[in-house]
């Protein structure tokens, strides 16, 4: 099971690393005693994609890590600034739908 656990500054730090030993263990079970229930039963909350608070502080909370999010797609039209306004847009979409040749946002044509 791949978990984070919560920084003070707000930021998720995975708990086992490559270059440092897993803790994945220790940290399940700072929260099984914390939620006084068993390791099995923080693991499957876990899975169900609950923050799970494994002590007092605000920020003491264990997640799933998130599966890394797609990147999204790159619109290949040219975007265009208004020379009057500074605007910005795609060519042929709004602002610059009407006549994008002119170098003008539709608002300033």
């Amino acid at each position: 099971m791949n978990i984070e656990r919560q920084l003070g500054n707000g930021n998720w730090m995975t708990v086992s690393s490559t270059n440092e030993p897993d803790r994945t263990d220790e940290f399940i079970g700072l929260a099984a005693e914390y939620q006084k229930t068993s390791p099995d039963a923080v693991r499957a909350l876990l899975q169900t994609g609950r923050e799970i608070s494994y002590g007092s502080n605000w920020h003491s909370q264990l997640r799933i890590k998130p599966a890394p999010v797609a990147p999204l797609s790159v619109d290949p039209r040219p975007v265009m600034s208004c020379r009057s306004c500074g605007q910005t847009g795609h060519r042929g979409e709004y602002p610059f739908s009407t006549n994008p040749a002119s170098g003008r946002c539709d608002d300033c044509a």
